[in-house]
């Protein structure tokens, strides 16, 4: 079941290389963080999430290159390492 989203503005004070960056989407229910609110990392030659959307590529909090639906829409999360061992 989805969870609404709130539209919220990022505070600034992050050590994970988006300070600054802008507005995102956080769950109401449980108000963790979901995707950001812009279009950065969205590319045509991305993967396609369970929705079959596009997916953005970003880093996670280790600095781990990941691609996850754009919108938060759907839990798709696939990491360049899982890709590296697949192929």
């Amino acid at each position: 079941m989805l969870q609404p989203l709130d539209f919220a503005m990022q505070s600034g004070t992050g050590t994970d290389g988006n300070d600054g960056r802008g507005p995102y989407y956080r769950c109401q229910v449980c108000n963790k963080w979901m995707t950001w609110a812009d279009r950065k990392g969205i590319s045509a030659s991305n993967s396609r999430c369970f929705y079959n959307l596009r997916s953005r590529e970003d880093k996670n909090k280790d600095g781990v290159t990941v691609w996850q639906c754009w919108d938060g829409t759907c839990l798709y999360l696939v990491d360049i390492n899982w890709v590296r061992n697949r192929y």
